[in-house]
């Protein structure tokens, strides 16, 4: 379960929270495409971007909105790129590939290829705005005091949709749940000590400085 969540059915203004991944897609994917093809000729989109991330944190729900949000532009859907084919060559300015992966480092090298990946995309475990509506959802089916919302955003940061769900699967009254938040460690953590293994070789090491920002802001590099 992710826990990036859409407004509507489409488009990067519909994502919940998650501010700086949905910025980095704006600034760097969706904005030059847009100025490309609108005939701005010093305007150069990637030709593919993959997002990535532990699992549960919005990877492929905020891929389906980039590509939402780019489809009138020309986009080709690589899914997931881990157990998928490469994405294809694309001539620049075509069209954009998006896909996703949980480990780009395990990406065979001819994935980054010209004309194939050119920007990788790291998304962080959900913020404050994205765990709270996830943990609204959460305590709505499961009969839980909405009071207590916002002591278990504040105990669960870091942790992703799945992390959460298993929380709540758990039982328990709110105060429970606070407490076992505050034991128990989230399962994002493996991925992010995996990931401080990887970021200094390739293909991470010129392209990950968004992940890099990440480990160092939580003192995990």
């Amino acid at each position: 379960m992710d826990a990036a969540v859409l407004r509507h059915d489409h488009g990067l203004g519909a994502v919940i929270g998650m501010s700086p991944v949905i910025q980095r897609l704006e600034v760097g994917v969706a904005e030059p495409m847009r100025a490309h093809r609108s005939g701005d000729l010093l305007a150069r989109p990637p030709a593919g971007v993959v997002l990535y991330g532990p699992e549960g944190c919005g990877v492929r729900t905020i891929a389906a909105a980039l590509r939402a949000e780019l489809a009138p532009y020309g986009v080709v859907d690589c899914g997931d790129l881990d157990d998928g084919p490469l994405p294809p060559v694309l001539a620049w300015g075509t069209a954009l590939s998006v896909g996703w992966s949980r480990r780009p480092w395990s990406l065979p090298p001819a994935a980054f290829e010209a004309g194939r990946i050119e920007c990788l995309v790291f998304v962080a475990p959900p913020d404050a705005a994205a765990r709270r509506f996830r943990i609204w959802e959460l305590a709505v089916r499961h009969r839980v005091d909405p009071e207590a919302v916002d002591r278990i955003v504040v105990a669960t940061e870091g942790w992703s949709g799945l992390d959460l769900e298993a929380l709540f699967a758990a039982g328990g009254p709110a105060d429970e749940l606070v407490d076992r938040a505050a034991a128990v460690r989230p399962r994002t953590r493996d991925w992010l000590e995996e990931a401080r293994m990887e970021v200094d070789r390739e293909p991470l090491r010129e392209r990950a400085d968004d992940l890099v920002t990440y480990l160092e802001r939580y003192r995990l590099r």
